[in-house]
C-alpha cells in the first residue's frame, strides 16, 4: 500500500493524468483495432477457401481483454515514476500475460486443426481417439513449454528444479511403469491404426466389437453381449485379427459321395458346382476338384469367394449353395456319402470240430 501511495506523491497530477490517458487510449485502440480486424478478416474469409485467413481471425478474437487491459497497465506506468518494488511486480504481471495469452493462442491453434481435420474425413473412417490423442498431447506439450519460458523469463533457475524432476521421474517411472507402458501402446495403436472403434476382433479364442480405445484398457463387446476389456499392451503383443476390413472372404468346403457312384457321373460333377454358383451373382467361384479318396467317399473339394466380409451375408449365401447343391445332385442319382462299413466273409471257411 506504500509504493502505490510513494507513486501518488511523487508524480504531479499532470504526469498522473497523463499516464491515465495513455492506458485509456491503449486500450480503447487495442479493442477497437481488434473489432474491425474481427469484422474484416470475417468477410474476407467467407470469400476464400483457405485455411491462413481462418487462423488469422482466430488468433484475433482470441486476445483476451483482461490481458490487453494487463500490458497497457505496464505500458502506462512507464510515464510514471513508479519505485522498483513496484514495477518489478508490474514486469511480472506483463509477462505472465503476455505468455498465458500465447499459451492461449496456441491451445485455440490446436483446437482449430483438430476441429477442421475432422470435419474434412468422413466419420466411417476417421480415427476420432487418435484425433483426440494427439491434440490432448499438443496441448501438454505447448503448456510446458509456455510454462518454462515464462520461468525463464521471470528468473527462476530450472538447472535444480530440472534435475530433482529428472531423479523424481525415474522413481515414479519405475513405480508405474505398467501404466506407462499401457499409454505407450496407446499411442502406438492410434499411430499405427490396427484397429478402430467399431472394427470386430478375433484375439485368440475371444472375439467382439471395439467399443473404446482408451488410455490404460481397450473395451471390445463379444458376441455374447459381455464387454471384454483389454490392457493395450496384451493388445499390442496379441496377434490380432480385423475382420472389418474384409472385404471378400475366402471359403473352402467339401462334400463326398458314394463309392456306388459311376466314373462318367464324377466327370460331370465339377460342371455341375459351376452351374450352381452360377446361379449364385454375390459370389465368385475359384476351383472344383475331386481331391481325395476317403475312407467311405469319393471327396471334392470347393473354393469360392464371397463378395462381401458380412458373416451373415456369407453364412446366407453358404446355405444357398448347399441346397442348390442337394437339389442338383439329387436329379441326376448322385448320392451324398455317410459313413459305412461294408464286411466280406469268405464263403469257404470251415468250422472246427
Amino acid at each position: 500500500m506504500s509504493e502505490w501511495l510513494g507513486v501518488l506523491s511523487q508524480n504531479s497530477p499532470e504526469t498522473i493524468l497523463s499516464a491515465g490517458g495513455v492506458f485509456v487510449s491503449l486500450v480503447a485502440v487495442t479493442i477497437v483495432i481488434r473489432y474491425v480486424a474481427v469484422r474484416y478478416l470475417t468477410a474476407y474469409a467467407a470469400r476464400t477457401q483457405t485455411r491462413v485467413d481462418d487462423v488469422f481471425l482466430l488468433l484475433v478474437k482470441k486476445a483476451n481483454t483482461f490481458i490487453i487491459i494487463l500490458l497497457a497497465a505496464f505500458l502506462a506506468q512507464k510515464v510514471l515514476f513508479v519505485p522498483e518494488k513496484l514495477a518489478q511486480i508490474f514486469r511480472l504481471v506483463a509477462i505472465s500475460g503476455a505468455f498465458l495469452q500465447l499459451a492461449l493462442w496456441g491451445n485455440a491453434t490446436i483446437t482449430f486443426f483438430l476441429t477442421e481435420a475432422t470435419r474434412r474425413t468422413d466419420q466411417q473412417d476417421i480415427n476420432i481417439s487418435a484425433r483426440r490423442a494427439i491434440a490432448y498431447f499438443s496441448r501438454i506439450i505447448l503448456w510446458l513449454l509456455v510454462i518454462t519460458l515464462l520461468l525463464e523469463n521471470l528468473g527462476v533457475r530450472l538447472s535444480p528444479l530440472l534435475a530433482g524432476i529428472g531423479i523424481g521421474g525415474v522413481a515414479v517411472a519405475l513405480a508405474i511403469q505398467n501404466i506407462l507402458g499401457d499409454l505407450f501402446c496407446y499411442v502406438a495403436m492410434i499411430l499405427d491404426k490396427p484397429f478402430v472403434a467399431g472394427d470386430f476382433l478375433v484375439i485368440g479364442d475371444m472375439m467382439g466389437t471395439v467399443e473404446r480405445i482408451g488410455l490404460k484398457t481397450t473395451r471390445i463387446r463379444s458376441l455374447s453381449g459381455e464387454l471384454l476389456i483389454f490392457a493395450n499392451h496384451d493388445l499390442a503383443d496379441s496377434r490380432v485379427r480385423n475382420y472389418k476390413s474384409l472385404r471378400e472372404r475366402r471359403v473352402v468346403f467339401k462334400f463326398g459321395v458314394t463309392y456306388e457312384t459311376p466314373i462318367e457321373k464324377l466327370k460331370t460333377i465339377p460342371s455341375l458346382v459351376t452351374s450352381v454358383f452360377e446361379a449364385v451373382p454375390e459370389c465368385r467361384l475359384d476351383r472344383v476338384h475331386f481331391a481325395q479318396l476317403g475312407d467311405f467317399s469319393l471327396n471334392f473339394e470347393v473354393v469360392y469367394y464371397v463378395l462381401s466380409g458380412d458373416y451373415t451375408t456369407y453364412m446366407n449365401l453358404q446355405q444357398e449353395i448347399n441346397l442348390r447343391l442337394m437339389q442338383v445332385l439329387g436329379k441326376e442319382d448322385i448320392d451324398f456319402a455317410y459313413p459305412t462299413q461294408t464286411l466280406y466273409v469268405h464263403a469257404g471257411a470251415r468250422s472246427s470240430g
